[in-house]
């Protein structure tokens, strides 16, 4: 049997680089830190939340809107109580700064839910000024005449008298802006 001799192949094997398994090596731990430190970070950004969930969220949202209730109105009792946590939360939700040009329909819708009189006559305090022509509008006797002013507006908050034309303020209402619109909050009595 001959032998072959591949000698006369010049054929050269060729070399394996020495820098290919280190790299190859370098790129695998790169990629796994990247993934584990994605992992850790979304966990840590879970534990911050509460539980981890959207149920977690809510419920920190929800004691803290309670907590911003209690030191806006002070104690409140159980009929309000409930109306106060609605109004925080939605603050929470709602960044849109309030539209005072809307608090004056607001107004005159408590109003008329308040009396049960469609037909009641709100005033503004700037209307009194002119007495002669109050009078000269409205009759107190026939006309279900109610006298506003808008004592304050702090906020998201607008706190508003009532009375009768030319007597003493006898009611005194919150109203909060909550879901892009003013809602009654709480009614008081003036002594």
């Amino acid at each position: 049997m001959p032998e072959d001799d591949f000698g006369s192949l010049d054929y050269q094997p060729k070399k394996k680089s020495k820098y290919l398994m280190p790299a190859l090596i370098v790129a695998i731990v790169v990629v796994v830190s990247i993934v584990v430190f994605i992992i850790v970070l979304m966990g840590r950004n879970a534990d911050k939340s509460g539980l981890g969930d959207e149920q977690g969220i809510e419920q920190e949202k929800q004691g803290q809107a309670e907590e911003t209730a209690q030191d806006i109105s002070g104690p409140v009792d159980a009929e309000t109580d409930t109306a106060g946590e609605e109004s925080d939360q939605s603050e929470e939700k709602d960044s849109i700064p309030p539209d005072y040009d809307l608090l004056e329909t607001a107004i005159y819708s408590w109003l008329i839910d308040r009396i049960g009189d469609p037909a009641v006559i709100m005033v503004h305090t700037d209307e009194l000024e002119d007495v002669e022509g109050f009078f000269e509008r409205f009759s107190l006797e026939e006309d279900n005449v109610i006298v506003y002013q808008v004592q304050s507006t702090d906020d998201q908050f607008a706190t508003v008298a009532f009375g009768l034309p030319y007597s003493e303020w006898s009611t005194r209402v919150v109203f909060i802006w909550r879901d892009r619109e003013w809602s009654f909050l709480r009614e008081e009595t003036i002594q």
